[in-house]
C-alpha cells in the first residue's frame, strides 16, 4: 500500500506542480446486531481509495479514485493537476503554505485482541446472551443489541518528504430495552449513547 501511495505522489510531482500530497485509505468495518432474540444485521464492508491534492500556480486541485492500478493512479494525478491549472482562471489570491517539517512515522493503535480475529458466531453468541437477559423482564417489549468494530489504515505522503502510515482500531457494543405500555414508551440503554445499528 505504501508503494501505491508513493507512486501516486510521484505521478503528481512529475507533472511539475509546486506541492502535492496523497492520502490512501483502507478501511474495514463489521456490524452485528440482534432484535428480540433474532439476527437483525450482519455486515462487513471493505473500502479502499486514494486522493491526490496538488498546488500549482497558487491554486488547489483535488481528485480521488478507487482504481489503484498504474493507469488509475496516473489518471487521477493528471486530473488533480488539470483542476489546479483550470482554477487559475478564477484565482484571486495565491495559496501560500506555511513551512512544515517532514515526518516519517508508522503508528498502530494498541489492541490486545484484533476484533476481526473474533468470529461473527462469537459476536452473536455474546449479543444473544445479553438479549436473552434483557427479555427475562416481562416488562420489556423490545430488546436490541449491537456490536461494531473497524480498522482504518491511512497513508499520507507529501512532496515535502513526509510519509505517515497509521492504523486505528475501534470497537464497541451496547444494548437497548424498550417498554411499551398504555400509549407510552420507555427506553433504557447502555452505554447511554447507544443506538442500535439497525433500522
Amino acid at each position: 500500500m505504501k508503494e501505491i501511495a508513493l507512486n501516486a505522489l510521484d505521478a503528481a510531482v512529475r507533472r511539475g506542480i509546486s506541492y502535492a500530497d496523497v492520502r490512501l485509505i483502507d478501511s474495514e468495518e463489521r456490524n452485528v446486531a440482534t432484535k428480540n432474540g433474532k439476527i437483525a444485521q450482519i455486515s462487513n464492508t471493505v473500502s479502499i481509495g486514494l486522493g491526490i491534492r496538488v498546488l500549482d500556480g497558487g491554486c488547489w486541485g483535488f481528485a480521488a479514485t478507487d482504481d489503484l492500478t498504474t493507469a488509475g493512479v496516473e489518471a487521477v494525478a493528471r486530473l488533480a493537476v488539470e483542476i489546479a491549472r483550470s482554477s487559475a482562471v478564477a484565482r484571486k489570491h495565491d495559496v501560500m503554505l506555511a513551512p512544515e517539517r517532514k515526518y516519517e512515522v508508522e503508528w498502530t493503535s494498541p489492541v490486545r485482541i484484533d476484533p476481526f480475529s473474533i468470529s461473527v458466531d462469537q459476536n452473536l453468541a455474546l449479543l444473544f446472551a445479553v438479549d436473552e437477559e434483557l427479555r427475562r423482564n416481562p416488562g420489556i417489549t423490545l430488546s436490541e443489541t449491537g456490536f461494531v468494530c473497524a480498522r482504518h489504515r491511512q497513508i499520507f505522503a507529501s512532496s515535502e518528504g513526509s510519509v505517515i502510515d497509521q492504523t486505528r482500531y475501534t470497537s464497541g457494543a451496547g444494548f437497548a430495552a424498550y417498554s411499551f405500555r398504555g400509549g407510552e414508551i420507555q427506553k433504557r440503554s447502555y452505554p447511554n449513547s447507544f443506538e442500535a445499528s439497525i433500522s
